[in-house]
């Protein structure tokens, strides 16, 4: 029910987690933002904590007893003379001697001497993928928010997305006809796209500018082009229309131009029966 409801909500949805806070198991999976990637963004604070397994069930399944056991043989020097030894011994044929059988036993006390401190190491190594700047690098979070900026980072953060929501509905308007798009049309996102290419290519502006919220807020209320261009885009779409329709039939692609210099004000009139003489 909660996802439906998310994945239904048409408005900005911000996913925070907050200091000394985690988000784990089916929690993470109910308000992963990718399950509403045209709307939802997923926030964390410097001290949280998240990801789908704990860190000792991600260590458990990534880092198994043999694991174990490999990495001390590669690392502890204790354990890599009594390994340099055993060779010499199985060269010299007496690996089954008394010396043999007892290095077996003393590198076996060895092992399980270490278990219990690369466990603790593989948890937590598993514990720092899951920290905000491990998540931010992987794309599982927009961007690590600090509890005491989180007012203000919000505050303008929801502004511009109701800005670029709207404006994104205009665009699909534009061209598909309809605010909400259509089968096969521009998706939310690639309208957000388009968006973000006005943005970069207006004087003074650049692809990083796209990730301050104040100076796009401020580019989407006063920049005139974006009106210009959502008219170009109905236009556009307009002219494919008409041109589709006469291909369906000339004759009464016609009799609708006709129909529409009726209607049409005098100055518009004119300038179509120009054109249409071009």
């Amino acid at each position: 029910m909660i996802v439906d409801a998310l994945v239904a909500f048409a408005q900005p949805i911000f996913v925070y987690i907050p200091p000394q806070a985690e988000l784990r198991g089916g929690a993470w999976v109910v308000v992963d933002p990718t399950i509403h990637a045209e709307a939802m963004e997923m926030y964390a604070a410097t001290a949280s904590r998240g990801g789908v397994l704990e860190p000792n069930g991600a260590a458990e399944i990534k880092f198994r007893e043999k694991d174990y056991v490999a990495a001390a043989h590669r690392l502890d020097p204790v354990l890599r003379a009594m390994d340099a030894k055993m060779e010499l011994l199985e060269a010299a044929g007496e690996v089954e001697g008394e010396e043999g059988k007892q290095l077996r036993r003393e590198r076996k006390d060895r092992e399980d001497a270490l278990k219990g401190i690369y466990a603790q190491v593989a948890v937590q190594f598993a514990d720092l993928h899951d920290t905000p700047g491990r998540m931010e690098a992987v794309g599982v979070i927009r961007k690590v928010v600090p509890w005491g900026q989180a007012r203000s980072f919000f505050y303008w953060r929801l502004r511009r997305r109701l800005a670029e929501f709207h404006l994104r509905k205009e665009v699909l308007k534009a061209v598909d006809g309809k605010e909400g798009g259509k089968e096969g049309g521009m998706t939310l996102l690639q309208a957000s796209a388009l968006l973000k290419s006005w943005f970069v290519a207006t004087p003074g502006k650049s692809t990083e500018g796209w990730e301050e919220d104040r100076e796009v807020l401020g580019w989407m209320a006063e920049h005139q082009g974006i009106e210009e261009r959502i008219r170009a885009l109905a236009q556009g779409r307009v002219a494919k229309e008409v041109a589709s329709l006469a291909a369906v039939s000339t004759q009464g692609a016609v009799d609708g131009l006709k129909h529409v210099l009726k209607t049409l004000p005098a100055e518009h009139r004119a300038a179509l029966l120009a054109a249409l003489k071009e």
